[in-house]
């Protein structure tokens, strides 16, 4: 059964990385938090619209506002990461950059999934760029399947198309048996454990 977690102690953190209220990669943080729900799984869910803005300086880690250092203590003691995030014209843009420069050491030996919003299923290259940054600068375990959905995949204003929902589920339990089998990876770098 790949959603094994032991949750008492561990759980997934979600963060949906979309600036606007009302988006499709909100929609995805949604669908995602209901199947986490479904299988049992207990998730820290954050919400990047609702913090403050962050300027990105060399002393950024130690200044970090309250909602910014929550998120990283999340990340670190959480089984598995899952970010929600916009593509803007081809490029994983701000949100992305800025949360993964907020979660600096948090993000090593941490299973990640992205699931992003794009305008065009060709923007598959910047979550590519996206997954080189977190392997190559980060250090983190990045799932290779991530899920790309847009507004042609949404049935209603508010919902995905079931088709979708497969993908997701997909992702998600592929993503589930990744993160329990790396689950125990990080714990043998003392600096990096949680």
């Amino acid at each position: 059964m790949p959603w094994n977690i032991d949750t008492d102690t561990r759980h997934y953190t979600l963060v949906c990385a979309s600036p606007n209220p009302v988006s499709i990669s909100r929609i995805g943080t949604q669908a995602v938090a209901a199947h986490l729900k479904m299988h049992g799984v207990p998730a820290q869910t954050f919400d990047l619209q609702d913090f403050p803005p962050l300027w990105m300086r060399k002393d950024t880690q130690e200044t970090l506002p309250a909602p910014w250092t929550d998120l990283r203590t999340s990340v670190q003691s959480a089984q598995a990461l899952i970010v929600c995030g916009p593509v803007y014209y081809y490029d994983a843009g701000s949100p992305y950059n800025i949360l993964m420069e907020a979660l600096g050491p948090s993000l090593a030996w941490k299973p990640v999934l992205l699931c992003a919003a794009a305008g065009s299923l060709r923007s598959h290259l910047a979550i590519g760029a996206l997954m080189q940054n977190l392997i190559f600068e980060h250090s983190s375990f990045v799932y290779p399947q991530s899920v790309l959905v847009t507004k042609d995949d949404l049935e209603t204003e508010t919902t995905f198309k079931p088709g979708v929902i497969d993908r997701f589920t997909q992702a998600l339990d592929g993503f589930a048996a990744f993160a329990t089998a790396t689950a125990g990876l990080h714990v043998n770098d003392p600096e990096l454990a949680s």
